[in-house]
């Protein structure tokens, strides 16, 4: 039995809650909350921390540096890339696993969409992602741009060119925020993603457009038909991208086994995005 401690037990917390206790040979043995502090993770085998991000970066480094246990991080890392980075340097410093949370990067659908947009090549991306609200301390770009970038880069093999970065922000009708952020790959493959918390609903809409054939895939989690081909409906197999989250770390912490979703590679490089466009929407 994999014993996993939970430090946090807001929405997201509870999420995770209701999905151990389905899953087999995993359970959470402790919990800590707001008002119940970690102050030991021993007698557990890793960690989930699922707190408001300002305070993720000091108890990532205290699991790591300090207990040395593996740590399951809800997005976002951190609220800025000196933070992710100091991080990531401790997991490699303590050959600790450490496995961010970017969660459709654990949808059947949109890894089905990741593998068809690789294998055919070619293509631009534009997502649209949000809700009205939530309302939270941080922007809406680190709520909703953690994921939008981190699929993007999924499905590149080469970074962005920051000097061709581009962002404007807004404020929506119902007065929260959207940002608009473009992206290129290579000499003129373009990504324009779309999020924030002042869209009139819950939506996430990410499609890949082929140069060559004018076709075209679709992603959409908030629907019944959340892959498309060509406006085809793709049947694929849809366990929930949580419990695909938590399989994979136990996994990572039983065998040592990763993939290229634990990159520190595609946390850095969202972490430095986001961060670079939020220079640019304050500056703006």
């Amino acid at each position: 039995m994999i014993k996993l401690g939970l430090i946090g037990c807001g929405s997201w917390g509870k999420n995770y809650l209701a999905t151990i206790e389905q899953m087999e040979g995993v359970e959470v043995s402790a919990v800590w909350t707001k008002d119940k502090g970690p102050r030991s993770l021993q007698s557990i085998d890793g960690v989930i921390i699922a707190t408001p991000p300002d305070t993720h970066a000091e108890l990532a480094l205290r699991a790591l540096e300090t207990y040395r246990i593996p740590v399951l991080l809800e997005k976002p890392a951190t609220l800025d890339l000196q933070s992710t980075q100091k991080v990531l340097q401790a997991a490699e410093a303590t050959g600790v696993p450490l496995l961010v949370n970017h969660i459709q990067l654990f949808s059947e659908p949109f890894l089905e969409l990741r593998r068809l947009a690789r294998e055919m090549g070619n293509f631009t991306v534009s997502s649209l992602a949000g809700n009205t609200g939530p309302f939270r301390k941080y922007s809406s770009l680190w709520d909703w741009g953690p994921h939008d970038v981190s699929m993007c880069l999924s499905l590149f093999d080469q970074p962005p060119n920051q000097h061709l970065t581009t962002a404007v922000r807004y404020t929506a009708d119902s007065g929260g925020v959207v940002d608009v952020v473009n992206l290129v790959f290579g000499s003129d493959t373009t990504a324009t993603l779309k999020f924030g918390n002042g869209l009139r609903k819950k939506v996430r809409h990410f499609t890949v457009k082929f140069e060559s054939h004018g076709g075209e895939i679709v992603y959409e989690d908030c629907s019944f038909t959340p892959l498309r081909v060509n406006g085809i409906a793709v049947g694929v197999e849809r366990e929930p991208p949580l419990q695909n989250v938590v399989e994979a770390f136990v996994k990572g912490i039983q065998t040592g086994e990763t993939d290229w979703r634990w990159s520190p590679y595609l946390v850095e490089e969202t972490a430095r995005i986001l961060t670079l466009v939020d220079k640019i929407t304050v500056a703006s």
